[in-house]
């Protein structure tokens, strides 16, 4: 089946290739979109096999190879805790320093994400994750398949646009990185080119009052899937800590 398609969708190409310039046929944006969808979906899908994996995409996205570190804290003059929480709702937290001791608010991924990411009229809230061979977990077109021994996380989240007029989101260069922390080792977020990656999205229209589902994903050891619940996300801009959620 998914050969007929791949097979379609070269025919189409080659027939808009061969009449563009008579300018005799025309497409609309919607027609556009679903090619190039498809088209990033063929790529996705066979680049798995061969040596690249997103070396480029994400060199490109973010300066530098996508990578898995084992955690380690660094120390500073001041240290803060931050209290997680599903809801992303703000906590307390206490640091201390060399002379003094200080009690501040710890930073609620709720109120720091739409503002690093640049959607100021927008919330953004977790909503829920999903980890298995593939993302999403039955796709019909689509996917981001699991690279091999590894499982994919999918970290969701809502966005929803509290403006009276249509945003357009466009977050690939707000410089936001998202590590997950899975039975001791941060998993750097992977470099997609899903539509609706929330890193990356590029010229995705929501409506007045309107949501929209974005994800963030991740590749782990398959032998961590079983520890993926209660897992930490992190998210940081330019070094800075935007907060943090523990996945339920």
């Amino acid at each position: 089946m998914k050969k007929k398609i791949l097979v379609s969708l070269i025919t189409v190409l080659a027939f808009l290739q061969i009449q563009g310039c008579s300018g005799d046929v025309t497409i609309t944006d919607e027609q556009e979109d679903i090619i190039s969808q498809y088209a990033a979906g063929v790529m996705l899908r066979y680049s798995y096999e061969n040596e690249w994996k997103y070396t480029k995409l994400y060199d490109a996205l973010y300066g530098y190879h996508k990578s898995t570190e084992s955690e380690t804290e660094t120390s500073s003059s001041k240290t803060t805790t931050e209290i997680e929480s599903t809801t992303l709702s703000s906590g307390s937290s206490s640091g201390s320093s060399s002379t003094t001791t200080t009690t501040t608010a710890a930073a609620s991924l709720s109120d720091t994400l739409p503002t690093a990411l640049g959607l100021t009229s927008c919330s953004i809230i977790y909503s829920k994750y999903s980890v298995g061979s593939s993302y999403p977990l039955n796709p019909d077109s689509i996917y981001v398949p699991a690279e091999s021994d590894r499982v994919v996380v999918g970290v969701e989240f809502t966005i929803v646009n509290n403006s009276s007029a249509a945003i357009t989101a466009n977050t690939t260069n707000a410089g936001v990185l998202m590590k997950l922390k899975v039975s001791g080792t941060s998993y750097t977020n992977y470099a997609t080119l899903l539509k609706n990656s929330l890193l990356t999205l590029s010229n995705v229209t929501i409506n007045a009052g309107e949501s929209y589902t974005a994800v963030v994903l991740f590749q782990i050891p398959s032998e961590l899937e079983g520890s993926v619940a209660s897992s930490t996300l992190t998210a940081t801009k330019d070094g800075e800590s935007l907060g943090s959620i523990t996945l339920k």
